[in-house]
């Protein structure tokens, strides 16, 4: 299985998936490209909601620090799902997301995590 990433409200909220092993580092610089490639495409913020509810295998530490799509000018919050079940991907994302004036938030569901973004955001 591949990620999946899509447009939930286009030009402010990509959904993306990742796959249940994620240690691929092709996969992972594959995926940083096209999210940073959706992200350019944005004439303002946007919120990224990330599942990763189904990894099992996680990014070598070395491939998740040479993503660059949380930094990118147009990255306005992460909003996770299954983070909380998964220690070693919430550290990597602490880690990643440290100082870069990113918001992150995790959540258990789906539905919690659009309760959310609903509550923050007039899309």
């Amino acid at each position: 299985m591949s990620y999946k990433l899509s447009w939930l409200v286009p030009g402010r909220v990509i959904d993306a998936v990742l796959p249940v092993i994620s240690n691929d580092d092709a996969l992972i610089q594959a995926f940083d490209i096209e999210i940073n490639a959706m992200l350019d495409t944005a004439s303002q913020p946007v919120n990224i909601i990330l599942d990763v509810r189904f990894v099992q295998e996680n990014p070598s530490t070395p491939s998740a620090m040479k993503m660059t799509y949380f930094k990118h000018r147009n990255t306005a919050r992460l909003i996770l799902i299954g983070m909380v079940g998964n220690p070693i991907m919430r550290f990597l994302v602490s880690i990643i997301g440290s100082g870069k004036g990113v918001q992150i938030k995790d959540f258990k569901t789906r539905e919690e995590a659009q309760a959310y973004l609903a509550s923050v955001e007039q899309l």
